[in-house]
């Protein structure tokens, strides 16, 4: 792992509010915005010197007044376009090309802030960088993109005026770049913002709501949004509407009322409460005047919990609140006087409606009012469904219950909200500050006032803390009310919040930024001498720039080197380290094979099937195996099938592996039973069966049994009532050699399109001991490395592939060689109502398809595609047709299949505390193979009828049977006799013969040969 680390220091700035005169201190009348202003940067680098050449920029900015104006719902758009820009021209010169001087539409006096920095020399990369900060309040908020044209010359057709005259450099390679270095962050006290909680104390299994947004003069509503969207997918919808240009949206929380780390639980800061006038009633135990209320602190629907309550799994809801008390909807159970309290939701979206045209005109006055002109909206969406224990059952219920759902709004205006009266005091500052700062309030924000030097002024020193590294400094922009009474606001930096920047190498590689991608750092791995296939994942630990990249060497066998680091970074103690998370692995040496008493050769390491087919063979107790190789694991391990075909072998006895020779951490052979063998008699049956799903200590889904299997009973009876006098029952210890997790969700096979899968985390434990959380997506070598970690578990191979579940009860038919899946004629499969689109993932039998994506999916048919790419066709490939085979579909998540080689003591059964995925429907199960083959039962009856059933059991006991099958013991055909064959002509023999009339005969060969 390569990690960079930094000093935290806190950044201070100071906001002074005051008369901008000596003399005078005048009343303080209107009101002012602090805000961070979109800063872009424009980057001019060739490779060889530049001797001439010049660019003009263009953009495209929303006119807001216009678009009140108008009224119709749409924005206004305007085109500035600077004259041509000097190669190396000054900042000055920029700043008035665009305020001024534009050859359409400059964008007036004030509005941008330039500075330029560079030399035009080698260490700039031949080129300059202009910083663009839009300060005007005209221009708030989230601004599009500058464009540049700086390639072409000739006439202008829109101005009638000459072009730009092109870059002349003896390379002919000069780039323009222009990029936001604050993209998201444009937010300010004048931003609107609303809030959006969804509160229950159910188990929410589904729900929907719209977004309305009443704007420059018409309403537009979203979609209807599942109650669990990510916060990109309600940026998108809200975007689409006409009258929204930009959103930034947070989402927090794990859809549960709960105290683990994804849920929502927000302590009140340095409030204290006590019980009111009645036992279901608080109030504030203390009030001052700089304290907010308890109604600005609570809404009704909000659900809290009390530092010290005797039941600490309770939450209480609050009915009501006025200035003075909140009504909670039960007596409160706590033997303190006074206590402290948290805010629990189950879901929180905070909207920022950071757009410019969202922002306040340049009066400051807002142009979209949430207070008014938003509103959710659930009355044309899905009711909300939630999930009820079923005591009888064991099992979950769904129920409509949209009334047990509040959904609760802060709605914030925006606008010069911060005024200048004297009620205007530290605490006040950063309750407006706070949303802007830190959206989720993980992180505190400290304010301090004192007098200015000037009479009448206040001086506010803001502390932002050593979590948010070097910020961008706040601008204030005063309304016309505040300019006219002269008060003036201004916000200098004290001190600069540390951050990493600089540049770094690792190896021989081309030099990184200190945020480099984690595709950056993996093609600089990858570049250095002997590396072959790294791959990198990245983690951004704070705001400071701190970041980790975890490297895992798929292509090198055994241990690596420590990479060797070469940096400058800026920043005090910025440092960068490399850390050996965990050894790298390589099989070597040789093992042997042992049964009964003989002993093989011994064998390598990384034996070929071939190879030890023959070593196998010569032993001397086999004349004829089959060996394949079926998984190769990247330390050199591999699994081998070996399959005996010797007539009438039986049941065999396992082969004993001896290892000692065999070298590396955690070094193993086993060897397992696939299938048991069994010699050729009219009197033995082979049972095969599946086995129950969902039998685990584990989130399983409604239904599943919820504990392991312990054990399996197979009854054998010659009538299918089982009677006691005729009872052959047989006991099986399951096999926890092979354990299969499996995540899937039954929501997510009902949506159409398989889009927005499984997402968050979970754990394994084994033994008491669990790992750390996992993501949903795991990879075989980040699991296995996570397993092999926990007491007790030595070696083990995972081979991850797509969870599935069945579609509905979908059978279909299809034949060997066609790509058409057909509905099985006595099924109801119902594929388009039951959400299958084009490019969704399904499973026939153990082939993986997507559906053709230029298909048209009917209730009863549709056509496959290669799972790789759905627009291309893919027929079906199998040695007979299919029928009546289930379809099954991804279910959005995985299926990791566990292998344990070596383990301490007697093996156990993994189990899975409560998992954080989602959706909430989302379910981990850990399941056995089923039995293929697994039992053979002798000394039957040749020719009889047997019923056969089987049940399981766990620490609850037995289960109930499974349906009866009915069987005939059965032979192959004894030898025909009295075989004759006549000659009826040179060219035609007559072949007869005797068959046992009580034996079935489906084929007869008959090989002739000549002389």
């Amino acid at each position: 792992m390569i990690a960079t680390k930094t000093l935290p220091i806190s950044e201070i700035q100071e906001l002074t509010v005051g008369s901008s005169s000596v003399e005078e201190s005048p009343p303080r009348n209107g009101s002012f915005a602090l805000r961070f202003a979109q800063t872009q940067v424009i980057k001019i680098s060739s490779s060889s010197p530049i001797t001439s050449g010049s660019f003009y920029l263009e953009l495209e900015y929303i006119d807001l007044e216009m678009s009140i104006l108008q009224g119709d719902g749409h924005f206004r758009k305007r085109t500035m376009k600077t004259p041509c820009i000097p190669f190396g021209a000054p900042p000055d010169l920029l700043k008035k090309f665009i305020e001024d001087e534009a050859l359409i539409n400059p964008l007036g006096k004030d509005s941008v802030e330039v500075s330029r920095s560079g030399d035009g020399t080698a260490d700039s990369s031949f080129g300059y960088e202009y910083t663009i900060k839009f300060i005007g309040g005209k221009y708030r908020g989230h601004m599009q993109q500058f464009k540049v044209i700086y390639h072409v010359s000739g006439l202008d057709t829109s101005t009638g005026k000459s072009t730009c005259i092109e870059f002349d450099s003896s390379s002919k390679h000069v780039t323009i770049d222009i990029s936001t270095s604050n993209d998201g962050k444009a937010l300010g006290t004048d931003t609107p913002y609303v809030k959006i909680a969804i509160n229950t104390e159910d188990t929410i299994y589904s729900g929907y709501f719209a977004l309305i947004i009443h704007h420059l003069g018409k309403a537009f509503e979203t979609p209807c949004l599942p109650w669990n969207s990510d916060a990109g997918f309600v940026k998108e919808e809200l975007e689409s509407l006409p009258n929204v240009d930009s959103v930034r949206v947070f989402r927090r929380g794990n859809g549960l009322l709960s105290d683990d780390h994804f849920a929502i639980k927000d302590k009140i800061q340095n409030i204290q409460f006590m019980i009111g006038e009645s036992p279901n009633k608080i109030k504030l135990a203390t009030r001052r005047s700089s304290s907010l209320t308890i109604k600005e602190m609570l809404k009704p629907g909000c659900h809290l919990q009390f530092l010290g309550q005797l039941d600490n799994k309770q939450f209480y809801k609050v009915l009501d609140v006025d200035e003075s008390e909140a009504v909670l909807n039960s007596d409160i159970a706590i033997d303190l006087e006074t206590f402290q309290a948290t805010i629990h939701f189950n879901y929180e979206f905070f909207i920022f409606f950071d757009g410019q045209g969202m922002h306040p005109t340049e009066t400051g006055i807002p142009s979209f009012f949430p207070s008014s002109s938003f509103s959710v909206s659930a009355n044309n969406c899905s009711s909300f469904l939630t999930l009820k224990k079923n005591i009888s059952t064991r099992s979950y219920d769904v129920i409509k219950s949209s009334d047990a759902i509040d959904i609760i709004t802060t709605l914030y205006d925006g606008g010069s909200s911060i005024p200048v009266h004297s009620g205007l005091n530290s605490m006040r500052v950063s309750s407006f500050l706070m949303p802007i700062i830190s959206p989720s309030f993980n992180k505190p924000l400290f304010v301090m006032e004192r007098p200015g030097s000037i009479a009448g002024s206040t001086i506010y020193t803001i502390n932002f803390g050593e979590n948010f590294g070097n910020m961008d400094e706040l601008l204030c922009n005063p309304n016309r009310e505040m300019v006219l009474s002269s008060i003036q606001c201004t916000v200098n930096t004290i001190v600069d919040g540390n951050m990493i920047s600089g540049y770094f190498y690792v190896g021989s590689s081309m030099l990184l930024s200190y945020n480099a991608t984690a595709k950056q750092m993996e093609e600089a791995i990858n570049s250095i001498a002997g590396i072959k296939d790294a791959q990198v994942s990245k983690m951004n630990i704070d705001d400071l720039g701190s970041c980790q990249w975890m490297i895992t060497f798929h292509g090198n066998l055994g241990d690596v080197e420590d990479i060797a680091i070469t940096e400058f970074l800026l920043g005090k103690n910025s440092t960068i380290s490399v850390t050996e998370i965990r050894k790298g692995n390589q099989l070597d040496g040789t093992f042997q094979l042992l049964y009964k008493e003989k002993l093989s050769n011994h064998i390598p390491y990384n034996v070929s099937a071939t190879t030890l087919k023959s070593a196998i063979e010569e032993i001397g107790f086999f004349n004829t195996i089959y060996v394949s190789e079926i998984d190769y694991y990247p330390e050199s391990g591999k699994t081998y099938l070996v399959t005996f075909m010797d007539y009438n072998l039986g049941d065999i006895e396992l082969l004993t592996p001896l290892y000692g020779s065999l070298r590396g951490i955690g070094a193993t052979v086993s060897v397992r039973e696939i299938i048991k063998g069994s010699d050729t008699s009219a009197n033995k049956l082979h049972i095969s069966f599946l086995l129950p799903k969902g039998c685990s200590e584990s989130q399983v889904s409604a239904g599943g049994c919820g504990s392991p299997i312990t054990n399996m009973r197979v009854e054998i009876a010659g009538s299918k009532d089982f009677p006691m006098a005729d009872l052959i029952a047989k006991q099986i210890q399951p096999d926890y050699t092979t354990q299969v997790v499996r995540i899937v969700s039954q929501s997510f096979v009902r949506k159409q399109f398989q889009e927005v899968p499984i997402s968050g985390s979970f754990q394994l434990k084994y033994d008491g001991h669990s790992t750390a959380h996992l993501p949903f997506n795991c990879g075989e070598i980040e699991l296995r490395v996570a397993l092999e970690e926990l007491p007790g578990v030595t070696t083990v191979t995972i081979h991850r592939t797509y969870s599935t579940l069945q579609l509905g009860n979908a059978y279909v038919d299809l034949m060997v060689g066609s790509s058409i899946v057909r509905c099985s004629p006595s099924c109801s499969c119902n594929f388009l109502s039951s959400g299958l689109r084009g490019n969704d993932v399904v499973k026939i039998r153990d082939q993986w398809f997507r559906v053709l994506s230029s298909c048209q999916v009917t209730e009863n048919d549709f056509q496959l595609g290669h799972i790789s790419n759905s627009l291309i066709v893919e027929q079906y490939e199998a040695e007979d047709d299919t029928k009546q085979i289930p379809l099954q579909v991804w279910a959005g998540g995985y299926e990791w299949i566990i292998t344990f080689n070596e383990w301490e003591g007697e093996l156990q059964m993994l189990s899975s505390p409560q998992h954080d995925l989602y959706p909430l429907d989302s379910s981990l199960d850990i399941n056995l193979l089923d039995c293929n083959k697994c039992l053979t039962v002798n000394n039957l009856h040749v020719w009889s009828d047997y019923f056969v059933r089987v049940n399981a059991k766990n620490k609850l006991g037995w289960g109930t049977y499974s349906e009866v099958v009915h069987v005939i013991t059965k032979s192959i055909p004894s030898v025909p006799s009295n075989l004759r064959v006549d000659a009826l002509s040179g060219s035609c023999i007559e072949v007869s013969m005797f068959l046992n009339k009580y034996e079935e005969t489906s084929t007869i060969i008959i090989e002739w040969d000549t002389l």
